[in-house]
């Protein structure tokens, strides 16, 4: 049976055009991304929940030390402009 036979068997409330197979399997892959760990953080961080709140411990540290990095040059900066 020819791919035009089998649509033309399909009933009309079939729509194949419409399928959307691709696009729901790269919005899955967008849900759950996998990073590959080397052994030697494997050791350190065994699962999944360490890992993501080792890594959010980061960024916190992170946002803080731009928030204190500007701070430290906006003042550095008004004080040159006072001179």
């Amino acid at each position: 049976m020819s791919k035009i036979e089998a649509e033309d068997k399909l009933r009309p409330e079939y729509n194949v055009q419409n399928l959307l197979v691709r696009n729901l399997w790269l919005g899955l892959k967008k849900l759950c991304d996998t990073v590959r760990l080397t052994p030697d953080v494997l050791a350190v961080f065994p699962n999944t929940e360490l890992v993501n709140e080792a890594l959010r411990y980061v960024i916190e540290v992170a946002k803080q030390s731009v928030k204190l990095m500007q701070q430290l040059f906006s003042s550095v900066f008004a004080s040159c402009l006072r001179r």
